[in-house]
């Protein structure tokens, strides 16, 4: 929780200095895959109950259209505990796509957090694209608003944030 408030924080004005790059406004939809397409389907590693639910490590995969336009390989921890009737996703997560037209690149975050509540069906997150692996070097600060699922059970989800490009010679910065 420190990480994400220090995240957070880092991230809550835009910087728009020389040399910096300017944050530029994104939107989109995405798809999150539940279904038992093979190939994007969700894997489980493990499964731990608890006193109040269970514990889960996934692989999951997650379709990003609009201004990101890419896949989402996604490792959560999850934690679900039905006495409070909530889930919480935090972890690791790796986009693979463009940004606002530029790329491909790929972006690591292992500061996102997605909460779930059980009983509303409401979910809410925030992705933090800034750990920059390959591509364009680009740092995107994204809010996520589940809005239902597919007739398939896949979770449908708007997102909106700010990302900026830092360059775009294709190599890790120094």
């Amino acid at each position: 929780a420190l990480a994400l408030l220090a995240a957070s924080s880092c991230f809550a004005e835009p910087d728009n200095s020389p040399g910096k790059g300017l944050w530029k406004e994104v939107s989109g939809t995405a798809i999150h895959y539940f279904d038992d397409m093979p190939g994007r389907n969700v894997i489980t590693h493990r499964a731990t109950p608890t006193e109040t639910g269970v514990k889960l490590r996934t692989t999951e995969s997650v379709d990003l259209f609009g201004d990101l336009e890419g896949r989402v390989l996604y490792q959560p921890r999850t934690v679900i505990n039905q006495v409070e009737g909530t889930l919480v996703n935090t972890g690791n997560q790796v986009f693979s796509g463009t940004v606002l037209g530029e790329g491909p690149v790929l972006l690591h975050d292992n500061l996102f957090r997605v909460d779930v509540n059980l009983v509303t069906g409401e979910t809410i997150g925030k992705m933090f694209l800034t750990d920059h692996v390959d591509g364009p070097v680009v740092d995107c600060i994204i809010e996520i608003e589940g809005t239902g699922f597919t007739e398939e059970g896949n979770g449908l989800a708007e997102y909106s944030g700010r990302c900026r490009l830092r360059d775009n010679t294709g190599r890790r910065p120094r």
